[in-house]
């Protein structure tokens, strides 16, 4: 499909600017030819799609809720992409009769080797949380095994789709692939008690789902989860941030200057998965010792309020106070904001009106979820539409096409650095705010350093406990399994 393949290549594109990275690793798992169902995670609306399509160079055929179809524009574009409708119940029940050819077309795909997309939760979840999932994709997988003529074999790949922040601009992506299910093993059970089978692949497929995307049980641990690791995560990670094979590539150490990052950042795939073993932590000690969490929760609560008293971010302490030079930073702040404001008023000059109109277009998204989408799509037409007429106009002004080419490429880079410019402006701030702190409310630092202080010996104290506990389950496993081999 040619529309397919174009689109593919210009989104491609445009997640390149618009994330600073989308990791992806388990790919190998993924079979060239024969049908396969990718099952993912479903946290970002339309952006999933786009994420999960840009991933594999095969073409997936994804399945698609039909209100998407009332639009006449996307009915024509998901029609010559392949995309299936589905008439959900919740949207109007008398269609839902019509399944019965999206199932149809869905097991033709799979027939002639294609691949189906599904987002089994069956509507967008929240962030750090994969729902109880929907029987259809098992039902799609093994229905298309019980038609005439069927594959000989069928795999089914779960996804999980991990934003560091889900609509935010240069934030990064990580995309796993799990290790694929055979359908086929489940063949024999569907001829005797079809609901049963399908249950059954659907919970395997659910397993799976949630060891590649990371799972909070408990919604009301999100931010306790993301506090942690603010705090504390980095010492977990010291180790591996020195890796060499973490290393960015090239296009991703430029865009990591732009978002002023004042540490180097380890491998998605590790930050994911300290997340998850950080989330498991916070659901142990809910169950056997809730008073520890709780303390915990007050500590972290009373630690960010003196944050934001003294206005600092959690990273202030990443460098002792004593250490700052409050007249060298100033003197970094001055030179930095002055020889280089020049080049932030031409980016800014230059990109302010399409960067206003996309937040404004966002801000309008009817759904949280679906504002990251709507800042790539909006941002990529606006950013385009006006570099093209700001070119044409500076080439009609000067008749230079070389000037006008040098200004088509300055409006880009300059429009980047200026998101820099403002994001180095807040580092030198912080370093000055700190060494100010440690010069005149000593206090006041000092209750921030006994805090933070006071939080890592209490998370060194429940990581070891926790560490312990898992030794001795899985000690209690080894025993018990020992004692069933006759």
């Amino acid at each position: 499909m040619l529309l397919y393949r174009t689109l593919r290549f210009a989104l491609r594109s445009a997640l390149g600017v618009f994330f600073v990275d989308i990791e992806s690793t388990g790919e190998a798992t993924i079979p060239e030819r024969g049908p396969v169902i990718f099952a993912a995670n479903h946290p970002n609306s339309i952006m999933d799609t786009v994420i999960l399509g840009t991933r594999t160079p095969r073409t997936i055929h994804y399945m698609a809720r039909s209100g998407l179809f009332k639009n006449p524009v996307v009915a024509w574009i998901f029609d010559r992409c392949g995309v299936i409708p589905v008439y959900r119940k919740q949207d109007d029940p008398s269609l839902t009769s019509q399944n019965e050819s999206a199932f149809e077309a869905a097991f033709e795909v799979l027939r002639k080797g294609g691949c189906i997309g599904i987002f089994p939760e069956g509507q967008n979840a929240p962030e750090r949380r994969v729902r109880d999932l929907k029987t259809g994709t098992a039902r799609i997988a093994l229905g298309a095994l019980d038609t005439p003529d069927p594959p000989e074999r069928l795999l089914i790949v779960p996804v999980g789709l991990n934003f560091e922040n889900r609509d935010r601009f240069l934030s990064r992506v990580l995309v796993r692939f799990a290790e694929p299910i055979d359908a086929t093993d489940f063949l024999a059970d569907y001829a005797v008690d079809p609901r049963a089978a399908a249950r059954a692949l659907t919970d395997q497929i659910q397993e799976r789902l949630r060891c590649v995307a990371v799972h909070i049980l408990d919604n009301l641990s999100v931010e306790l989860v993301e506090d942690i690791q603010k705090i504390y995560g980095h010492q977990l990670l010291d180790a591996l941030a020195d890796d060499a094979e973490n290393r960015p590539e090239l296009h991703t150490r430029y865009l990591e200057k732009i978002r002023a990052s004042t540490a180097h950042h380890p491998s998605l795939d590790d930050t994911f998965y300290l997340k998850q073993r950080i989330s498991d932590a916070v659901d142990y000690f809910l169950e056997h010792e809730p008073t520890r969490v709780d303390a915990i929760r007050q500590h972290i609560r009373a630690y960010k309020e003196d944050l934001d008293q003294a206005k600092l971010r959690y990273s202030f302490a990443t460098r002792p106070p004593e250490t700052l030079s409050l007249r060298l930073d100033a003197l970094k702040l001055s030179l930095y904001a002055v020889f280089l404001a020049p080049v932030f008023l031409w980016g800014v000059l230059n990109n302010l009106i399409p960067f206003k109109l996309t937040g404004a277009a966002v801000l309008r998204a009817d759904d949280e979820a679906k504002r990251a989408f709507t800042g790539l799509t909006v941002g990529t037409l606006l950013f385009n539409i006006f570099l093209a007429v700001q070119t044409w106009a500076i080439y009609a002004l000067f008749g230079s096409a070389l000037g006008a080419a040098l200004y088509a490429v300055s409006v880009p880079l300059s429009g980047l650095f200026a998101l820099r410019y403002w994001r180095q402006l807040a580092r030198y701030r912080d370093r000055i705010v700190v060494r100010t702190l440690f010069l005149s409310q000593s206090r006041l630092l000092d209750r921030l350093l006994a805090r933070r202080k006071l939080l890592l010996d209490e998370l060194e104290s429940l990581r070891e406990t926790f560490m312990l506990a898992i030794q001795d389950a899985q000690e209690a496993n080894e025993i018990g399994i020992a004692t069933e081999i006759p």
